[in-house]
């Protein structure tokens, strides 16, 4: 009974914490005291690892499974952006790797998507769901490697 119980009260957390507010991340330097004065990217197909051609660092990169967007400053900003592997246990694709650049509104939160059938990376408004920047793969390797080869 007591297992149940701690299942139902887990299952319980998760949901409240899937309805709340996202917490926010920030990088760059940016602060969060005002959600309103930065741009803000969730993760949608793609993993954001890098801001301005600089891969993050690892405490940088919250909990994927979190409710959590990025913060970053206003203006022109490159993202470095990689494929989210398919939920299998034995990767079957490759990594791809991706550059974008964009331009990002105070108190706009972009979402993070691939195209895979253009193979580009794809910022949209997630209020409007348009487009506002584009990026080319720049590197495809093993699923295996680990590693984006950003230039």
């Amino acid at each position: 009974m007591t297992n149940i119980f701690r299942m139902l009260l887990l299952v319980a957390a998760l949901g409240l914490a899937a309805c709340s507010r996202p917490a926010l991340v920030p990088l760059g330097g940016v602060s969060i005291d005002n959600r309103d004065a930065v741009a803000q990217i969730r993760e949608g197909s793609m993993f954001l690892r890098g801001l301005d051609k600089k891969r993050l660092e690892l405490k940088e990169m919250p909990n994927p499974m979190g409710n959590y967007v990025f913060a970053v400053s206003p203006g022109q900003h490159a993202l470095l952006a990689m494929n989210i592997q398919a939920g299998h246990v034995i990767p079957y694709e490759g990594m791809r790797c991706y550059i974008l650049e964009a331009d990002m509104k105070a108190g706009v939160t972009y979402r993070l998507d691939e195209d895979k059938e253009k193979q580009r990376a794809v910022l949209k408004r997630e209020d409007t769901g348009v487009e506002v920047a584009a990026g080319e793969m720049v590197s495809q390797q093993s699923a295996y490697s680990d590693v984006c080869q950003w230039k």
